[in-house]
């Protein structure tokens, strides 16, 4: 059996001998509402359990979000928008916040990399750095 892979930004065909498939697992089809960037700011604005973060953190506070690096495929471009709209609301300076991209073992990012990832309107309003495992 041949099939394609998620691999980094791209896919990579993998073949597997056919009498070592036991089965194929497919998700659910499951109706959703909100999507995407509309589903990120009802969570914020209707926690569950909880205050809104605008409520919980105090203007003064250092803030540090961390996201995937550049192996996962994580919309974060689209995500920590709302989280910095949020934090602003709570009074945050954009100074006291710091985005920083989870390496683990991985090589670091571009500066390219890094917009990409995280999009325009965090990459230049806010300090995003990589992390280092040997700090």
């Amino acid at each position: 059996m041949k099939t394609n892979i998620g691999f980094g930004l791209t896919t990579q065909e993998l073949s597997v001998p056919d009498e070592m498939v036991m089965g194929i697992l497919r998700t659910n089809a499951v109706d959703i509402g909100l999507t995407g960037v509309e589903e990120v700011k009802r969570s914020l604005e209707e926690p569950i359990g909880t205050p809104r973060l605008s409520e919980i953190i105090k203007p003064g506070e250092k803030i540090v979000i961390i996201t995937s690096d550049i192996t996962r495929p994580v919309p974060s471009y689209k995500i920590i928008p709302a989280i910095l709209d949020e934090l602003y609301m709570a009074g945050v300076d954009k100074e006291d916040i710091k985005v920083i991209l989870a390496l683990g073992s991985h090589r670091v990012h571009t500066e390219e990399e890094k917009l990409k990832l995280l999009g325009e309107r965090v990459y230049n309003e806010v300090e995003c750095i990589d992390s280092d495992s040997n700090d």
